[in-house]
């Protein structure tokens, strides 16, 4: 995952699809994004970790390899922000862009654990090949057996940003719970979806849920107002197990089809099935199955 700064509100509910707003604030790669996200009470902070010309771990986005900030700084402010009191759990997400920087960051992590009691600590990167996704930078059995006793996994699997209607495919979910079955993993994980693949892949989610125990699943990515209504309707299926990380769109998907298809990135054909999306849940009755009353809330 990877993208402009932003502060961001998501999560689920609680019991009933109700339940408090999570506060995201993502790709906090400065000393002054870090002071305003904690300022502002924010319930998730994500920050991308890299390797610096200096081989330090950084927070910082590819291409940048420079940082006012790195990851021992942001642990350090993470403790000492720690409250007395505090009533809910909040959470820190390293995504990761080099494996290179995975181990240096788990070194770094293990001097502070016992001072994040109010922090649960995610360690994400894509390590499986996704929608219209590229070869991972990551092999995935390693950093499953690196990360898996440091903290909760977020696994994700590579995309790109022109999948709009691609899907996660049966394949994609079999690996992905193969490799969580294979590691006998401690905590349970979550699986970073794209918000407009995963509306498309129903059977992928399901199998997911339904194999490996107590996964939850992240959505993340823009939406528009159907997509962000699948997205609130998912959280109420799974109860207590989606977490949405999603930025409002300041477009629609028809007209991000228009501009794509305009500048010869699409066809057609591949953007054949986004009539109406503007209109609903074009989905219908597949994406209805999801709808229930399960949902979750990162506070």
């Amino acid at each position: 995952m990877g993208g402009d700064d932003d502060t961001r509100t998501g999560g689920a509910g609680g019991g009933g699809g109700g339940g408090r707003a999570a506060l995201w604030a993502h790709a906090v790669n400065s000393k002054a994004q870090l002071e305003a996200a904690l300022a502002q009470g924010i319930v998730c902070i994500e920050a991308d970790v890299l390797l610096s010309e200096g081989n330090v771990p950084i927070l910082a986005h590819p291409p940048e390899r420079t940082s006012d900030i790195t990851v021992e700084d942001l642990l350090q402010a993470l403790v000492a922000h720690e409250p007395p009191q505090q009533s809910h759990q909040k959470i820190v997400k390293l995504d990761f862009k080099d494996p290179a920087v995975v181990q240096p960051s788990l070194n770094l992590l293990d001097k502070f654990t016992a001072s994040l009691s109010t922090w649960e600590v995610w360690l994400n990167a894509d390590i499986l090949k996704g929608p219209g996704g590229a070869a991972p930078l990551f092999d995935a059995d390693a950093f499953v057996s690196q990360c898996k006793h440091h903290g909760t996994l977020s696994l994700g699997w590579t995309t790109s940003m022109y999948t709009f209607n691609f899907a996660y495919t049966m394949v994609m979910a079999t690996e992905m719970i193969e490799l969580c079955q294979a590691h006998e993993l401690p905590t349970p994980p979550t699986f970073a979806m794209s918000a407009c693949c995963a509306r498309e892949s129903p059977h992928a989610i399901a199998a997911l849920m339904r194999h490996v125990h107590n996964a939850t699943i992240t959505l993340w990515g823009l939406v528009d107002d159907p997509l962000q209504t699948w997205a609130n309707s998912l959280a109420q299926r799974y109860c207590g197990h989606v977490y949405i990380d999603c930025l409002q769109a300041p477009f629609t998907r028809r007209a991000a089809y228009a501009v794509l298809r305009a500048l010869g990135v699409l066809t057609s054909h591949d953007t054949a099935n986004a009539d109406g999306d503007d209109d609903g849940d074009r989905d219908g009755d597949r994406c209805g199955a999801y709808r229930g009353s399960r949902a979750r809330h990162a506070s």
